[in-house]
């Protein structure tokens, strides 16, 4: 059965994005944009990149439909999605994806496309989502899932981290959560390094 974990809020200190702004010289995300311009004059499709904030190495952003075959690797992928004890259809894959950008509407959050700003690479998702806690309340919860191929590098931690403040500094929640199945130790590493107890 799944275990809640719970957390206290944290010092806050995101750095925030401007979804229009355009990086200034000396900004450490003007080599990002640049190789996001080259993408795009090679004429592959391009997210539009609504970016939302920013760690050391990630930015976190809403997904959208260009992002269907990044997704479609991790989602479709059985050792991926074990907590899930099935990999995902190219159905179940795109109502996935539907129901976040339903999630950004409705509750003004979701699980966010997580990309590496060293080369724009599409690592997976990190994010907060609404969740039944047993006693008839929702929660907010952090969730991450991330492609096999990044996996033991941080990145999980790192966004988990930025996705937890957010929804204290920003979504002025009370208490974060996540919900982990007993048996899914790599989430509860992550979970435990996100200061959840």
């Amino acid at each position: 059965s799944p275990v809640q974990i719970r957390v206290a809020p944290p010092r806050c200190r995101l750095r925030f994005c401007e979804a229009e702004a355009v990086p200034l010289s000396g900004d450490p995300r003007v080599s990002f944009f640049r190789r996001i311009a080259a993408v795009f004059m090679a004429g592959m499709p391009l997210p539009c990149m609504k970016i939302l904030f920013e760690t050391e190495r990630l930015f976190l952003r809403e997904l959208e439909q260009a992002d269907f075959a990044a997704l479609c690797r991790t989602l479709q992928d059985e050792r991926a999605m074990y907590a899930y004890e099935h990999a995902f259809s190219d159905e179940e894959a795109q109502a996935w994806l539907a129901n976040q950008q339903r999630r950004y509407r409705e509750e003004g959050f979701g699980l966010w496309g997580v990309v590496r700003k060293a080369d724009g690479q599409f690592l997976g998702q990190c994010g907060l989502t609404l969740q039944p806690l047993g006693d008839g309340t929702r929660g907010i919860e952090v969730g991450y899932l991330f492609e096999r191929t990044y996996w033991h590098n941080g990145y999980a931690t790192e966004a988990a981290i930025a996705c937890k403040e957010y929804a204290f500094c920003t979504l002025h929640a009370d208490t974060v959560y996540s919900i982990i199945r007993e048996n899914n130790l790599p989430s509860r590493r992550v979970a435990e390094r996100n200061g959840m107890h």
